[in-house]
């Protein structure tokens, strides 16, 4: 059974789709708009977002979709997730993140494509 809630809110087109064979895909995407030529531009990318350890464990998954508008630092990625994917929000306000497998600063801006790993504290002796 699959379930998806598609609906419009203003400039914003929320997505949310249910899938028990595959990821939950949580999405807000900004409707595309023409450039001057009458021609589609990319207006959003897909982020595939990895959660480890607890992270995982508060986000019910350890592995998500965030389609994000073009241009989208990792900390708009962090502000974005912590809205619609439910246990996000007690995420660190300052989590540790790699992108693409390398550490990574919340001001990186995300492409089309990139991993997005969100890294919880680590322990050890």
């Amino acid at each position: 059974m699959t379930a998806s809630v598609d609906s419009t809110y203003g400039q914003l087109q929320h997505v949310v789709s249910l899938d028990p064979n595959a990821s939950v895909v949580y999405s807000l995407r900004p409707m595309s708009r023409s450039n001057t030529r009458g021609t589609e531009r990319p207006s959003e990318i897909s982020v595939r977002c990895l959660f480890f350890a607890r992270y995982a464990e508060l986000v019910g998954s350890v592995e998500l979709e965030l389609v994000l508008p073009t241009g989208s630092t990792v900390e708009q990625a962090l502000v974005h997730a912590r809205k619609v994917i439910p246990g996000c929000d007690l995420i660190p306000e300052q989590p540790l993140v790699a992108v693409n497998q390398k550490h990574a600063t919340t001001e990186i801006v995300l492409s089309d494509g990139d991993e997005l790993a969100f890294l919880p504290p680590l322990a050890g002796g």
